[in-house]
């Protein structure tokens, strides 16, 4: 005669399959502490199984019992499984974790608050929209760029060198599809960000910030004291070794002229929205510092050469500036409506059209004073 029995450890319970008629014991059988000493006595491999952390395990078992004495025959267990277990999202403070793992970890990216702040509907679309990994040769370069000069000793595991010559040929496209966790770049653009790399380290001001002491690539989780919300930063380089802390950002850029243009419309400052990035990392950071951060650098490298060397400069902004242009009250009120937007659970929004400048094209007179 053959009880069923099947231990499912971590919802320590104990479930029985037989028929009332055929199978019936002479005494009461507690089936937890059974189970207890079927794993300490029984089961060979797994005799040290250890059930203060069953929970992370399945267990099944077989039992077969002698119906008159109540005996047990024959046992027939697996051995346990440990149930696979997610990556933690729940951080607070400084971690040095992977990419992918601040990513999926709880908090609000300052790309994430960018994107609300143009619509409400474009943060919950980037969280849900597919995304074509054969169209972002952009961001592949700009993260080889970011490994090559914070993470050299990481650039050969993560990047994947084609021997085609160029992205769109159907090997390109082969290989991004089936090395998702890497970056595939041409040789040319391997040549050209050891190049640009090179170029940065000949920089004094670059190679020093480079050199200095502080992390590279660490995340840094913070609970706004305004509006409670986790808040994330992923600063590229951290200089800790001067009070308060600098934060520094390695740009990429198609020239870098633009960055030395007083126009607002070409400046990336304001086009590129990199104004509000510093404004929003130097918040994050002077909640977990406890300290007001002052000083936030941009470290620029040109994607486009002149005269055969990629340029290179170090642009820097301090938290006053971004008072007066605006950016620090933006990503204030950003932080405030993203509050609001979480706390009704409203991310439905259209956008209107920009204030446009019509002129009057009728006659036009010119007068001149003698």
């Amino acid at each position: 005669m053959l009880a069923l029995i099947h231990f499912i450890a971590w919802e320590l319970c104990v479930m029985l399959e037989f028929n009332d008629d055929d199978f019936i014991t002479p005494e009461q059988v507690d089936f937890k502490s059974l189970a207890h000493d079927i794993f300490k006595s029984e089961m060979g491999e797994i005799a040290n199984f250890d059930m203060a952390n069953a929970s992370d395990y399945q267990v099944e078992a077989e039992i077969e019992v002698d119906p008159e004495t109540g005996e047990i025959v024959n046992i027939i267990a697996t051995i346990p499984n440990k149930k696979p277990t997610l990556p933690a999202t729940d951080f607070i403070g400084f971690h040095d974790i992977e990419m992918s793992i601040y990513r999926n970890a709880d908090g609000l990216a300052n790309s994430e608050l960018q994107m609300f702040n143009k619509n409400p509907s474009n943060y919950v679309w980037a969280k849900n929209a597919p995304s074509d990994p054969t169209k972002v040769d952009a961001s592949d370069f700009g993260t080889a760029l970011h490994t090559s000069l914070l993470e050299p000793e990481l650039y050969d595991d993560q990047v994947i060198i084609a021997s085609t010559k160029g992205r769109t040929s159907a090997k390109f496209q082969e290989l991004q599809k089936d090395n998702k966790g890497s970056i595939v770049l041409t040789d040319a653009e391997d040549d050209q960000i050891k190049l640009m790399t090179d170029s940065a380290i000949a920089h004094p001001m670059f190679q020093r910030i480079l050199c200095a002491k502080g992390a590279c690539e660490g995340s840094i989780f913070v609970d706004d004291p305004i509006t409670g919300l986790r808040l994330k930063i992923r600063p590229d380089k951290i200089i800790d070794s001067c009070s308060p802390p600098i934060f520094n950002d390695v740009k990429s850029t198609r020239d870098i002229e633009d960055w030395r243009n007083s126009a607002l419309w070409k400046n990336p400052l304001f086009d590129m929205g990199y104004g509000f990035t510093a404004a929003y990392y130097m918040y994050v950071g002077s909640i977990y510092y406890n300290i007001e951060m002052t000083t936030y650098n941009f470290c620029v490298v040109s994607k486009s050469a002149s005269l055969g060397r990629y340029p290179v400069s170090v642009f820097t902004i301090t938290k006053d500036q971004l008072i007066e242009y605006g950016f620090w009250q933006e990503m204030l009120d950003a932080l405030a409506h993203f509050k609001e937007c979480k706390e009704k659970n409203k991310w439905v929004a259209y956008e209107q059209f920009p204030e446009f400048r019509i002129f009057d094209d009728g006659e036009v007179t010119v007068t001149f004073e003698e």
